[in-house]
């Protein structure tokens, strides 16, 4: 049980990979979702880390859940929202978009697109994320609910 559980919490606080569709003026250097399978019907949090190499005084955030390059889901945040804004250049951030999974049917593959834009409607960076959204199995339920 506890090895169980050590496993499951391990896979929590792991890098998951990405790549940059555009430039990277925010200096994002990873990004770690919790969970690192997104479950459906849960929250997921995509959690960013980086070095500004430029000002932010505001600004969204585009997120784009595509399956086989289909709209799954999409949704605007504000950027300040999590974040202390402004961002001044050089400056060290961590910042947290809290995303609910919509329910499926089945396990699918899919890519997360985050686009981050300042207030000038300038595109800081865009990053694309290969998942698995997971369904929520009988056992796997019930160690969610028993651990968290």
């Amino acid at each position: 049980m506890f090895l169980l559980l050590l496993l499951l919490l391990t896979s929590l606080v792991d890098a998951n990979d990405f790549k940059f569709c555009s430039a990277n003026l925010l200096g994002l250097n990873t990004i770690t979702l919790n969970p690192h399978e997104p479950i459906q019907n849960k929250d997921l949090h995509i959690i960013l880390n980086g070095n500004s190499t430029v000002s932010v005084s505001g600004g969204r955030v585009d997120v784009v859940v595509r399956v086989h390059g289909f709209i799954f889901s999409e949704f605007t945040l504000d950027l300040c929202s999590n974040i202390k804004c402004p961002v001044v250049k050089n400056q060290v951030y961590n910042y947290d978009i809290v995303y609910k999974v919509p329910e499926s049917r089945i396990s699918v593959s899919a890519v997360i697109d985050v686009s981050i834009y300042d207030n000038t409607n300038l595109k800081l960076t865009c990053i694309e994320i290969p998942v698995t959204l997971q369904e929520i199995s009988s056992l796997y339920k019930f160690f969610y609910l028993f651990i968290f």
